[in-house]
């Protein structure tokens, strides 16, 4: 009875984990470990953008021209990474058009954190948040948090910030929305040490932000 007990309660285990793997962690597109990872990631910034304009046009609002990536082609280890947030980015703005916002107004991709899975010496996870700026009446707004809530592939709701908008009723909204990639775990430290890496800010190489040096912070993102 026990053994028939422990299979069991095995399997549901190795269901659940299977359902949340497929749920919460985002796949490293074949493509981005084809011959020229970086001229693919160009080219789906490309089709992004022009898929955002699209939607722009059909809802009768503006969305960013900025996307928050730099303008130089990113280092090809990075370019999975990139992709989970560029399709973020992408997921979002359909999401939230799709809800009448009065605005759509900012996009920025924020740095990566790496977490430390318990348990598991070899994996560890890279939260990937992109920070997004709405405006609109409360209801629409709740709407839209309850959408986020159910989208397939998770979006993981890291943060709101509501403050009164510049019409009567409106909100302007800032959420930190994220997804999360399978990777290596960080070699030379122990299971704490990655924990604690997952808590910690570190400064991003220059690339990262756009730019060759502070004065040219915001001058060279798209």
């Amino acid at each position: 009875d026990v053994m028939d007990y422990l299979v069991e309660r095995g399997q549901q285990l190795e269901a659940q984990h299977g359902h949340w793997q497929t749920l919460a962690i985002i796949p490293v597109p074949k493509e981005a470990g084809s011959s020229d990872p970086q001229l693919y990631f160009r080219e789906r910034l490309h089709a992004v953008r022009q898929g955002l304009e699209r939607l722009s046009a059909s809802s009768g609002l503006t969305t960013p021209e900025q996307l928050g990536f730099p303008k130089e082609l990113p280092p090809s280890d990075a370019v999975p990474r990139l992709l989970v947030q560029l399709t973020l980015i992408e997921d979002a703005a359909s999401l939230i058009l799709a809800h009448k916002v009065s605005s759509l107004s900012l996009f920025k991709v924020e740095d990566p954190v790496t977490i430390q899975v318990r348990g598991s010496k070899g994996l560890a996870l890279l939260r990937l948040p992109v920070r997004v700026r709405l405006a609109g009446p409360l209801p629409i707004v709740t709407k839209v948090l309850g959408a986020v809530q159910h989208a397939k592939p998770m979006m993981d709701l890291q943060g709101v910030q509501m403050t009164p908008g510049t019409e009567p009723d409106e909100l302007e909204v800032e959420l930190i929305l994220a997804r999360y990639l399978s990777v290596a775990a960080p070699q030379g430290g122990d299971e704490k040490a990655g924990e604690e890496a997952g808590t910690k800010r570190r400064k991003p190489p220059a690339w990262i932000a756009g730019r060759k040096s502070p004065e040219a912070k915001t001058s060279h993102t798209e």
